[in-house]
């Protein structure tokens, strides 16, 4: 009747000249995307206003502006040891970070430190499990600091330990770049993959454990984190590889859990070779220590969510990052607004 119930036809915005769903309205073909969404709120915000003329209003927050901030991306990498003062051994174009600046505003920014996987051998910054999936992050008004790090073997070591020190200056550096690239120093957190879900795990569990001796003033500031988020991480589990191989199979040593482990959201595929019980007895061992947990296993889903660099799709429709979302607002990191991306 055009009073209580308001017809609006939205068809226009959403065809291509051939009257076919165009994939910049929505880049899964069912999604809409941010744009498309701005697009009906033009078109709703005159009938709001009219169906609510002469009522009291609360007019929004304005969105909090941009401040002009220093070049960022992998051109501008940001070593995290002092010259000379890289403990065990140096690598050339390691131990590096890549801080990449939000695409929205938010009133309390974080920083996310992402690190991919490898199996310790190596690990790629600009790969999906880092680059790809720090573009959920972005579009979400989060920070993003993407680490390169060392996979050297040093003498008498786990294979692990070059990168867990790393981890721990990673976690420094970007506290101590705060007010540079505007986020807030006690809102740091840390997301890996894989061996990058294993060193997640040691840089959340064992932040009161000194990887190495302080190099700078730097290091007399803490480690800790906020959050994080273990996706699929390798090497939980003593032993055990494989589904129907997990009985009796106890977790790794390598965890302290001390009094600075923060809460956190796990993520696991149930085919996946790594199996999904070492999140399992993770978030079990979380659950003992009265944190904040959430842990999901995702059926039919292997090791790496099926994606590639080129099959971004296959990454993302397995729901982690919707999940991941989900979390990060719970710990009110950030509004959830389930937009996707599909670069």
């Amino acid at each position: 009747d055009g009073k209580k119930v308001i017809w609006l036809d939205f068809t226009g915005t959403m065809v291509d000249a051939e009257g076919n769903l165009a994939k910049t309205t929505a880049g899964d073909l069912l999604h809409p995307e941010a744009e498309t969404h701005a697009v009906w709120a033009e078109r709703l915000i005159p009938v709001l206003k009219d169906i609510f003329a002469g009522r009291e209003t609360i007019e929004p927050a304005a969105e909090p502006a941009f401040t002009a901030l220093p070049p960022t991306g992998f051109e501008m990498p940001v070593r995290i040891w002092p010259e000379g003062k890289t403990p065990g051994k140096e690598v050339k174009g390691c131990s590096e970070l890549y801080f990449f600046q939000p695409l929205v505003a938010r009133p309390d920014p974080a920083c996310l430190i992402i690190v991919s996987g490898g199996g310790y051998s190596g690990n790629n910054p600009r790969s999906n499990e880092a680059y790809g999936a720090a573009q959920n992050f972005l579009t979400r008004g989060i920070h993003v600091a993407i680490l390169n790090y060392r996979t050297v073997r040093l003498p008498n070591k786990p294979v692990w330990w070059a990168s867990f020190q790393d981890a721990q200056r990673a976690i420094r550096v970007v506290k101590d770049n705060a007010a540079r690239y505007g986020y807030a120093t006690n809102n740091v957190s840390f997301c890996g993959y894989s061996a990058g879900g294993h060193l997640t795990l040691m840089a959340a569990t064992s932040s009161m454990t000194p990887a190495y001796a302080p190099v700078d003033a730097l290091d007399k500031t803490p480690c800790n984190l906020n959050f994080a988020i273990p996706v699929y991480p390798a090497y939980v589990l003593n032993g055990g590889k494989g589904r129907g191989a997990e009985e009796g199979v106890r977790m790794v040593g390598d965890f302290a859990f001390d009094a600075a482990t923060p809460s956190m959201c796990l993520i696991h595929g149930d085919d996946d070779p790594h199996s999904a019980l070492g999140s399992v007895r993770v978030y079990k061992k979380l659950r003992a220590m009265k944190l904040k947990a959430e842990l999901h296993v995702l059926a039919s889903v292997n090791h790496g969510f099926g994606g590639t660099q080129k099959s971004r799709p296959n990454w993302t429709h397995c729901g982690w990052e919707l999940e991941a979302c989900r979390f990060l607002a719970k710990q009110r990191v950030m509004p959830f607004v389930p937009i996707y991306t599909w670069n």
